[in-house]
């Protein structure tokens, strides 16, 4: 189980639906050599988020209420999971109920603080709630917490730059995630 959410993480950082597809195939293996297997429920409420965000799915709401079963089920699991409790933010970032996201958030921080993602996560959260300042400072700890930065972290320290009116950094931070995810669509919407 731990090898197919492992592997499935290279094909959902495609960015593709096609990507989306083997991750969630991959995941569903992962969930049937074991239901109890937090990361399998995790990945698959991942897979419902991307079908809702990028519009894959018939309905993108639905997606996101399927996303957040999921999710619950992983916290029903484990309650101190910081990885999903600040996917389950996203999710509310997504239903525009910024208090829950930045609370999950924060939360998901104080259960894992040394893990990168947290931050970067929170980050884009605090990007929609308006408090862009706060959410760079958390992007920077994540970078250095995680010097290996995945190329998100770069789309979304663009997209903030963009909204600060910082054009220059955003067009930096953009063109790293460019350059590292081709196939990502947000940095091209932000450039473009």
């Amino acid at each position: 189980a731990y090898e197919n959410v492992m592997q499935s993480y290279k094909h959902l950082l495609t960015w593709t639906k096609e990507g989306l597809a083997v991750t969630r195939e991959m995941a569903e293996v992962a969930h049937s050599l074991d239901p109890q297997y937090t990361c399998a429920y995790r990945m698959l409420g991942v897979c419902e988020l991307f079908d809702g965000v990028f519009g894959w799915s018939e309905s993108p709401a639905q997606s996101l209420e399927q996303a957040e079963k999921y999710l619950r089920k992983c916290l029903d699991l484990d309650t101190f999971d910081g990885r999903t409790r600040c996917i389950l933010g996203l999710i509310y970032t997504c239903k525009r109920q910024h208090e829950k996201a930045i609370a999950e958030g924060y939360r998901a921080i104080e259960i894992a603080p040394n893990d990168a993602d947290t931050y970067v996560f929170l980050a884009y959260n605090l990007h929609f709630a308006g408090k862009r300042g706060e959410a760079i400072q958390l992007i920077e700890r994540s970078m250095r917490l995680n010097p290996i930065v995945l190329n998100y972290c770069f789309a979304w320290l663009g997209e903030i730059f963009l909204f600060r009116e910082q054009f220059f950094d955003a067009i930096k931070a953009l063109n790293k995630a460019i350059r590292d995810a081709p196939n990502f669509i947000s940095p091209y919407i932000c450039l473009a």
